[in-house]
């Protein structure tokens, strides 16, 4: 197998669209998770891959490929409630099972929001590379902030890059998930429905990342 699947991914915000969203739903209702559920297994049996570039909010002009003065990081992409009980019915249903009432609870909780990190390793492919990220966060229009509750990552796993002067090289890739608690920015008063705003984080080589969002572009 050529690209990892995490590559693969990856790869996949630069050419999957999807309809445009109505704004973030920090809680979800009983029609509104029912119909993240039919979303989810309507992707899944269409198998023309997993639709993400409503909420992909950076991205890097070719995927697998490492420019000089690059950073780690490929893309980033937003995860709503919504969202993620359409990911845990997707997996589910593309697995050829049915979605899980407990996983399905879990990935829709209420006020919650995950920004996941897709990047790639130095070539000095140092597996702990993913951990390495820090002073994640997030800031309003209004400078509020708001630090991840928590953070889990995924891989590495091997893949090749085209290095420009260097040809294919290998790489480690994987992802890194952080997640932030809004509550603190609905008790003093913000509409985290149409929050905006930036996602700051530092790599593991020192390169800082200020990514814009706006969550009323999302679901």
């Amino acid at each position: 197998m050529i690209r990892s699947t995490i590559a693969a991914t990856i790869a996949s915000l630069l050419v999957i669209t999807s309809a445009p969203v109505a704004a973030l739903e920090p809680a979800l209702t009983a029609a509104e998770l029912q119909s993240a559920i039919r979303d989810g297994k309507a992707i899944a049996f269409a198998h023309k891959g997993y639709p993400v570039s409503n909420y992909t909010v950076f991205e890097v002009p070719d995927a697998l490929a490492i420019a000089p003065g690059g950073g780690s990081i490929d893309a980033v992409v937003v995860a709503t409630p919504f969202e993620r009980a359409r990911y845990a019915s997707y997996l589910a249903y593309f697995q050829q099972s049915s979605p899980d009432a407990a996983e399905i609870a879990r990935a829709s909780k209420s006020d919650e929001v995950d920004f996941l990190i897709f990047a790639h390793s130095s070539a000095n492919m140092d597996r702990g590379f993913l951990s390495g990220f820090r002073a994640a966060s997030i800031a309003s229009a209004r400078s509020l902030h708001v630090t991840p509750m928590s953070d889990s990552t995924f891989g590495p796993t091997i893949d090749f890059y085209n290095v420009t002067g260097r040809g294919r090289q290998p790489r480690l890739v994987g992802f890194d998930t952080f997640r932030f608690d809004l509550r603190p920015l609905v008790a003093q008063g913000v509409d985290v429905s149409r929050l905006r705003g930036t996602f700051e984080i530092t790599d593991p080589y020192g390169r800082a990342y200020s990514v814009a969002f706006d969550l009323s572009k999302m679901r």
